[in-house]
């Protein structure tokens, strides 16, 4: 069954603002929630601000949603973290790990093959590469999810072929596929960068209505 989810930005919202919305998506029956750790630095600041999305990621796993945290090898370094590390996430209240770059197959295997309950996402919209290789490194691609990239700059967006074609190789070995709606930017929905030109995943969304877009892949029968 399809299932919706929301991205939060605590940073820039605020934390009470922030469980707020959590509180209403949950009851509007929203399963995943998305907040990114890209930007994050392992000084005083960056420590306070990762207490803080503790105690927003926490929030939403008790309303029983699932909170999937984006992470690159930068995040790993910060941290003094082995690429293999995922205690650390679990204990910010993180059930879903998104690799936004990868680590080329064979750490993603291993990452697969957790005994934490942990998932781990990768990220068809740059290259399906590293999802077949981590498949011949042992992975377990149920344990996968291919979630796209989101592109907030108009004309930088994917081609539906490419999406289509990229998303299958995933969807054949029985790996869940997922991507990206946005709100119109004149509804000032929050994002990561100043430009907010919609944070769709195909280009030729950008300009849908929100309903529209949930339809057009509703309609395609394969997305999760």
């Amino acid at each position: 069954m399809t299932k919706l989810g929301i991205s939060i930005y605590p940073e820039k919202l605020g934390e009470e603002p922030t469980i707020k919305y959590l509180d209403m998506a949950a009851k509007n029956n929203f399963k995943t929630v998305f907040a990114n750790l890209l930007e994050i630095q392992n000084n005083e600041e960056g420590r306070a601000r990762l207490e803080m999305f503790k105690r927003v990621f926490h929030h939403a796993r008790k309303l029983g949603m699932d909170m999937m945290i984006d992470v690159n090898p930068d995040v790993y370094t910060q941290f003094n973290l082995p690429p293999t590390e995922l205690q650390f996430f679990k204990d910010l209240g993180a059930n879903i790990v998104r690799l936004d770059t990868d680590f080329g197959g064979e750490v993603e295997a291993k990452l697969s093959n957790n005994d934490l309950g942990m998932k781990i996402v990768l990220n068809p919209s740059m290259t399906t590469e590293t999802f077949l290789n981590a498949i011949k490194f042992g992975a377990d691609p149920k344990n996968f999810v291919a979630n796209h990239n989101f592109y907030p700059m108009r004309y930088t967006g994917l081609e539906y072929e490419t999406f289509l074609t990229n998303s299958m190789i995933y969807k054949t070995h029985g790996t869940p596929v997922s991507a990206w709606i946005t709100l119109p930017p004149e509804n000032n929905g929050v994002g990561p960068w100043n430009v907010n030109e919609g944070m769709i995943t195909i280009e030729e969304h950008r300009d849908l209505s929100l309903k529209d877009q949930v339809l057009w892949f509703l309609k395609l029968g394969f997305m999760d």
